[in-house]
């Protein structure tokens, strides 16, 4: 990310220097590292998710040896499952009890935590980042080239 902002960087000064014959090289340097940037980032998740499938398989043989031994293991989750935490069930109260204000707070923070582990696993997901940060990178600088070739083209300027 240093490197990208540092070719932003040097396309403003170029811009601002009247450099304009340096903005296609930046920008192709720059598309090449996002490029770059997210085929590691990529081949990152991909490993991720192939050790999550490992975990899993072992998971499953402990699950096993536990049930021959006939130890409970209803409930548990290996710590690579990518479907979020399993929430505690609601706290019980009889009809008559009015919810009092650490109650309300605790229902109402528990929907919070509901809602997010449904939704922000996969979507802000850590793993997914680079690939995510990468592609808007790679957007960026393909629409700054397409942008400095049509301004050339209105413009009538050679090259």
């Amino acid at each position: 990310m240093t490197f990208q902002t540092v070719l932003f960087g040097a396309v403003g000064v170029a811009i601002e220097k009247h450099y304009a014959a340096l903005i296609p090289l930046l920008g192709v340097i720059g598309l090449g590292l996002s490029m770059l940037w997210g085929l590691v980032g990529y081949e990152d998740r991909v490993l991720v998710v192939r050790y999550r499938g490992h975990v899993k398989q072992a998971f499953c043989r402990v699950l096993s040896l536990l049930d021959v031994l006939d130890m409970p293991v209803a409930g548990y989750v290996h710590v690579g499952e990518d479907k979020g935490i399993p929430t505690p069930p609601p706290e019980k109260k009889s009809p008559a009890q009015p919810d009092t204000g650490e109650a309300l707070i605790r229902r109402i923070a528990r929907t919070a935590q509901d809602w997010l582990r449904s939704r922000v696993p996969h979507v802000f997901s850590i793993t997914l980042l680079p690939i995510r940060v990468a592609g808007s990178f790679t957007l960026i600088w393909t629409a700054l080239l397409i942008l400095h070739y049509m301004y050339k083209i209105f413009a009538g300027l050679p090259g």
